[in-house]
């Protein structure tokens, strides 16, 4: 019997789109475990990766950052803030990293950027006792994101996170999932301190 010619078309598209599919999801594996992996690389074991450790290409402090913004899943945006309390000398490739975004992943970035900037202030002395001494970072973007000055660093924080739930329209409570972070951060570096005295 002879095939269709219409339907052998329809059959090759799908086969197609298929491989198209499942090549980037490939592709996006690969750049999370290369993101993770990166960041194990610098001290930063913030997410849990299956793959093997050290076999991923190395990654500049820009295109670590920007590669973080720039994902889909929220754990790994969020690891921005690891990154940034832990290796506050990657917060002066901020604007290297931005050029690498586009405009929506640059918001993205700029959210999260400062959430770290307001965190580092918030959990000085905690970050003192796991980290020593540190690079303080610049706040780059608060005036930009319209965040009003001259209140706690609490209070600016809230405003950072209602300004972040309405951006992306997800009622969250971005407050609380930016402390969260901040103590993952420092629970994973004191318990890193003990076993080093063991």
């Amino acid at each position: 019997m002879v095939n269709d010619p219409s339907t052998v078309t329809t059959r090759l598209k799908g086969n197609i789109l298929l491989f198209a599919y499942f090549h980037a999801r490939i592709n996006l594996m690969m750049e999370t475990n290369q993101l993770i992996d990166n960041m194990n690389r610098i001290g930063v074991h913030f997410l849990v990766d299956a793959s093997n450790p050290g076999l991923t290409d190395p990654l500049t402090p820009a295109a670590l950052l920007a590669g973080l913004a720039a994902q889909s899943d929220a754990r790994m945006r969020l690891a921005l803030i690891a990154v940034l309390l832990q290796r506050p000398d990657y917060a002066n490739h901020a604007h290297e990293a931005l050029e690498l975004l586009d405009e929506p992943q640059q918001l993205t970035f700029k959210l999260y950027y400062t959430a770290a900037y307001y965190l580092q202030i918030a959990y000085a002395n905690q970050l003192n006792n796991v980290l020593g001494l540190y690079i303080k970072m610049t706040d780059y973007y608060s005036e930009e994101l319209n965040i009003e000055k001259d209140n706690s660093v609490a209070d600016e924080l809230r405003q950072l996170a209602e300004l972040h739930k309405e951006i992306t329209g997800l009622p969250l409570n971005w407050y609380g999932t930016y402390n969260s972070a901040a103590q993952r951060v420092i629970t994973r570096l004191k318990k890193e301190q003990a076993w080093a005295m063991v």
